[in-house]
């Protein structure tokens, strides 16, 4: 679940605190408690073949989307410290961008992944490592990001403001937000 069509500032969309709870319910309780039930049964029943697979898209730089997403990652490898003695799998499988309804559909190119296209390569992945990109795309994305582009060059003060800005100025240009 998206926070805001664009990137915003936290307070800079109706009804904050509802938005956050909605979010926080959508990719952090739900998730929770289907682990909760997945793992139960797989805990009872000791002669199924047992894998867990968590999906947090990554997303680093957006404070209300990526506590959820941080958390189902951490949450992911504290599963797998915990199970990995019962043979449980646990794998987080953080995409990039994916052309989907939450993307709004997004055109495809070698950066962003149909969606079917997408499952079909971060199945191939299931169970090599505990932490996957899904796709040889996003993960080459990845690493570009991670060390070209190092978090406190992205997250500096001026280009949050700016980015933030900018957004919200197309925004009111388009009509979708209201000018103070």
């Amino acid at each position: 679940m998206n926070y805001a069509a664009t990137l915003v500032f936290l307070l800079d969309v109706p009804n904050p605190g509802q938005r956050i709870s909605d979010v926080l319910n959508c990719n952090v309780v739900s998730m929770t408690q289907r682990i909760s039930d997945v793992l139960n049964c797989n805990v009872v029943s000791m002669t199924q073949v047992r894998f867990v697979m968590n999906t947090s898209s990554y997303d680093e730089d957006c404070i209300a989307t990526n506590d959820p997403k941080g958390f189902v990652n951490f949450f992911s490898h504290c599963l797998e410290s915990e199970y990995r003695g019962e043979g449980i799998t646990v794998q987080c499988v953080a995409p990039l961008l994916v052309s989907t309804n939450m993307t709004w559909n997004m055109g495809t190119n070698a950066l962003v992944k149909r969606a079917d296209d997408f499952a079909r390569e971060a199945l191939n992945t299931a169970g090599l490592s505990s932490f996957t990109s899904g796709c040889l795309s996003h993960a080459l994305q990845h690493f570009v990001i991670d060390h070209l582009l190092p978090g406190w060059l992205r997250l500096a003060a001026f280009n949050v403001y700016q980015t933030a800005t900018r957004k919200k100025t197309e925004a009111i240009f388009r009509g979708t937000c209201k000018q103070e």
